[in-house]
Order: structure tokens, then C-alpha cells, then sequence
């Protein structure tokens, strides 16, 4: 659902976060047994949201049997988890769950879910994975690859000026010494260790000696073979602790869904992942640690790791970072654990004021990379249409740039309005994240519009200037909710558009009557929203 608040009230000051790293089989209740176990050991060290690795319902070991074991949200295994999180009074989530749906029996393939489930045991949000991990390797060969590391979890504290050498700590907060990192400042002498005995580029490695693997040695993997991609950006789910936003294991590549995330209100991302072991040696950490100093958000990464079965291996190392790049806590590579440490706002509010780069992104010449992002309806109390001042009571949704408001004087019932937030006179006006604002919000409006009256058509027009119609010098998009017969001639319903607030005699509604279906639209936008951006996906 979408953000209430970017700051939330929250339960706790600064609550503690569980992220689990496991090996799953194709052993569905073997896997279920090592969740439980894990889950109850987070709960008893205090965490009130604990997350789950990719695949973590299972690991198959054919195409045929990814299908086959597959469950639907109503399935049993579902079920179980929601128990879960109600016995422990956890937020779960499910990082990776092999999601059947009607889709599935046509096409042979199931959706890569990461589902989110309250302490109450209510299912809150369901994020399908958008980019699929489609890797053809034909040369590719079964290899085996050892890693030494040590043998349990650590908490890790790594000040920007430390290498990245994995330090083991206590199990005490490192909460003080991650707030105090933020003013260390990089001296030469930290610089030296970083590079090595001397600074000079002789010591560093020339770009064809790096360590690439061949293509002989990254698994071939061509995961649209049995998977349905995801159609849109799940806005970050809000829990009582923090805004968080969704994404599994192949989205870590790509920093646009980071940003559109961050944009959306999202304090924490999370990026359960089942990383293949070279993809994971050379870049794991260092994709993670890009993600959080970029967006200025938590990154939780549950992990697989180990040996699933005879063809397949998982890198492991799951980890949480804070919003600077520091690595708080993380696990060893094989090992079936838990890691934990406390997510701080404060801390993230401090991050973002010290180097406010989202104050600083030049949109105007890369665009807005993300989609229309809900934001708060009152976060003020009046809003300006050209000349005419619109209380946020009547406003239904507001998003970066765009807000939509129901009409003082509809043509049909549910006709309603999407403008600007920058006051802009023409289409031309506006710059380019803007429009796609702007067009993106109608899309999100209009499918809620549609359904909440019942219509089975549309009709949405722009009055672009005084000679198109044009009576508030605001660019701003009419929707209009159509069914059969609501005009005797279709397309009358253009000359009642043009005329509808010109008529001096036309009654204008009261805005107790505007607030009371604003009230309602609040409310279908959140639910239907969310059940689009999830269970459609």
C-alpha cells in the first residue's frame, strides 16, 4: 500500500531487523523447518521484522518441478508462513515464493513473489520480481568454486575510511559507532591501507588482468523459461518501523528501481537474492553498498547460500548496510544464520541532510526514472488550480508532481480533474518529469475512477489553451467515467465539457459534498491500487 507519512510514528525508536540466510532443497518442509527455527531464533533476540531469501519455499531441480511444487497465495504453504509471523509477532518477508496463478496453467510459468505478511498474519503487500536473471551461456560447464570464510555471522562497523575487511564485534549496538562514522574524515593514512603499501597506480591491477570469468564459468539460466515478470513498481509497504521498498535478487542491478523507490517514500530496500557464486564474489558487496549510498536508504540482503543440489550453488553472505555504505552486520558464506542490527531514521535523516544529492539530480536532461509516487494528500492544506485555491479535502491523490481533485461541478457523476502540482498554463510548460508525472497519475487514477462507478469507458480530454476550451490557466486532465447511454449522442459530451463551468445558472457543489467523495476515492486508490500493483502483476 502506498506510504501514509515519509516519516512514520514509529513502535520502536530504533528497531531491530532480523535477515536470514538458509539453504534451501527441493525439500519444501525441510526448508519450512530451517524458516521456523530461524524466524524463532530473530523473535527471541528482540526483531520485529525478519526477512527471507529468494527461493526461500524452494530450490527445484528441474523446470518440471518448479511448476509442479508451486502454490497459490491461498495454498497451504502461505498459510504456514502467516502462522509464522502471527506465533512470533514478526512483520515477515517472504523474499522469493514461487507464486501460481491463473496464468500459470496457460503459460507454463509462475510469478517470483516477494510477499509481506504483518504480525497479525495479513498478507500486506506482493511484489513481483521485474527483471529476470536471463543468462545463456552455451558453453557454460558445471563448476564447483570454495570459498573460505569464517564460520558464523558478524557484526561488521565499517567507517568510510576502513577498508572493507570484514571486523567481527560483539553482538552489542554498533548503532553509536555507524552515527559517529558519518564525520570521519579519509586520511592519507587510510588511503595507504586502502591501496596498499604505496599509492601509486603500479600497484593497482591494469584493467586485462582483472578477475572476469569466461563464459564457461557463469551458470546459464534463462529464468523467463518459468517465470512471469512483474509489470510495475511495487510503492514501499508501511510498516510501523519504516517505509520499505521491494525488489529480489536481479534487481539489484539496476539503480533505476532503487531511485524510483526512494522517490517513493522508501527508507529500507531489500534485495533477497539467491546469487550465483562468481557473479556474487565479484560483486555482491560492492552493488549492495552502491545501492544504499545512492538512494540514502537501509539495504537488507537475505541470502541463499551453499549447495542446493548437484548443479547448483549460492554465494551466501547476507548482510545489512546503512544509508552511508557501511556494513552493519552480515553472515558467513555456507552457514544457515541470522544477522541483525537496528534501523535508525535519524540516521537516515542525518544521511540525506549532509548530502542532499536528490535535491541535486538533473531531471531536466535524464528524466524522472520513477513512476508516479503516492504521497501524502495533507501534507498541505491548500493546493493552487491557476487562480482558484482546492482544499487538500478534496483532494483523492498527490504524487511528485501531480495531484488529482474532484470537480465543483462534474458533467457525470465521478468526473474528476489531474493537474499539475507547479502552477503551468500549457502542456508545454511543464518539463518533461512533469508530464510523465502527470500522464502516469491519470493512468492511476483512471483505473480507479473506472471501477469505483461502475463504467465501462473512459473519456479523457485536455483543454490546452483559452481557443481549446481553456477557462483555469492551469494545464490539468479531465477524466470522465462513460457508460451506455449517458449522452444520446456520443460525442456530446465534448460541448457539455466545454460549457460545464462557464454556465452561471449550473449549481456548483458544496465542499462537504467534494471532501465526502474524496473520502472515498482516498480509499479505493489505496486498495484497488495495491491489489493492482500486486496481485495483478
Amino acid at each position: 500500500m502506498f506510504p501514509a507519512t515519509d516519516w512514520p510514528t514509529l513502535k520502536e525508536s530504533k528497531p531491530l531487523v532480523g535477515v536470514v540466510q538458509m539453504t534451501s532443497t527441493s525439500d519444501k518442509e525441510a526448508n519450512f523447518v530451517q524458516i521456523a527455527s530461524l524466524v524463532e531464533k530473530a523473535s527471541k533476540r528482540g526483531a520485529q521484522m525478519v526477512f527471507l531469501p529468494e527461493n526461500s519455499d524452494y530450490i527445484p531441480e528441474s523446470s518440471k518441478q518448479s511448476i509442479e511444487m508451486s502454490e497459490s497465495l491461498d495454498g497451504d504453504l502461505m498459510g504456514r508462513y502467516r502462522k509464522l509471523a502471527s506465533q512470533f509477532d514478526v512483520w515477515l518477508f517472504v523474499g522469493g515464493f514461487h507464486r501460481r496463478t491463473a496464468e500459470t496453467e496457460l503459460t507454463h510459468r509462475t510469478f517470483n513473489s516477494h510477499v509481506v505478511i504483518d504480525s497479525a498474519g495479513e498478507i500486506r503487500s506482493i511484489y513481483n520480481k521485474l527483471h529476470l536473471f536471463d543468462i545463456n551461456n552455451p558453453t557454460t560447464t558445471t563448476t564447483s568454486t570454495t570459498i573460505t570464510t569464517a564460520t558464523s555471522s558478524t557484526n561488521v562497523s565499517t567507517s568510510p575510511a576502513a577498508t572493507d575487511a570484514t571486523a567481527s564485534t560483539s553482538n552489542a549496538s554498533t548503532t553509536t559507532t555507524i552515527a559517529t562514522s558519518i564525520n570521519e574524515t579519509v586520511n592519507a593514512s587510510a588511503v595507504k591501507s586502502n591501496l596498499g603499501a604505496s599509492s601509486t597506480c603500479s600497484n593497482l591491477k591494469s584493467s586485462k588482468n582483472a578477475n572476469i570469468p569466461t563464459s564457461s564459468t557463469i551458470p546459464t539460466f534463462v529464468e523467463s523459461n518459468l517465470v512471469m515478470a512483474g509489470r510495475e513498481i511495487c510503492p514501499p509497504v508501511v510498516t510501523p518501523y519504516a517505509n520499505v521498498g521491494l525488489a529480489i535478487c536481479y534487481d539489484l542491478r539496476f539503480s533505476d528501481l532503487s531511485t524510483a523507490l526512494r522517490r517513493m517514500g522508501a527508507h529500507v530496500l531489500t534485495y533477497p537474492s539467491a546469487f550465483t557464486v562468481p557473479t556474487g564474489m565479484a560483486h555482491w558487496e560492492v552493488l549492495l553498498r552502491s545501492r544504499a549510498i545512492e538512494s540514502q536508504c537501509y539495504v537488507l540482503a537475505p541470502a541463499q547460500a551453499g549447495r542446493h543440489n548437484n548443479k547448483r550453488s549460492s554465494y551466501g553472505h547476507a548482510m545489512i548496510i546503512d544509508p552511508w555504505g557501511t556494513i552493519l552486520a552480515q553472515c558467513s558464506a555456507n552457514q544457515s544464520d541470522v544477522c541483525f542490527a537496528e534501523i535508525d531514521l535519524d540516521l537516515v535523516k542525518k544521511v540525506r541532510g549532509l548530502l542532499p544529492s536528490f535535491e541535486h539530480r538533473r531531471e531536466d536532461l535524464y528524466g524522472n526514472f520513477s513512476a508516479a509516487s503516492p504521497c501524502e494528500y495533507d501534507e498541505q492544506v491548500v493546493y493552487k488550480f491557476g487562480h482558484v485555491s482546492i482544499s487538500s479535502s478534496c483532494v483523492f491523490y498527490r504524487t511528485r508532481h501531480s495531484f488529482a481533485f474532484v470537480n465543483i461541478s462534474p458533467v457525470l457523476p465521478g468526473h474528476v480533474l489531474v493537474s499539475s502540482l507547479r502552477v503551468a498554463a500549457r502542456l508545454t510548460d511543464l518539463t518533461k518529469p512533469e508530464v510523465a508525472d502527470l500522464f502516469s497519475a491519470v493512468q492511476d487514477v483512471s483505473r480507479v475512477v473506472e471501477n469505483v462507478y461502475a463504467a465501462s469507458s473512459l473519456t479523457i480530454a485536455m483543454q490546452d489553451g483559452e481557443q481549446a476550451g481553456q477557462t483555469v490557466k492551469h494545464a490539468h486532465v479531465h477524466i470522465l467515467p462513460r457508460r451506455t447511454g449517458d449522452f444520446s449522442r456520443n460525442d456530446d459530451v465534448y460541448e457539455k465539457l466545454e460549457r460545464h463551468d462557464k454556465e452561471e445558472a449550473r449549481k456548483k457543489r458544496t465542499e462537504a459534498e467534494m471532501s465526502e467523495e474524496a473520502a472515498r476515492l482516498r480509499r479505493a486508490m489505496v486498495e484497488l491500487s495495491a491489489k493492482h500493483n500486486s496481485l495483478v502483476n
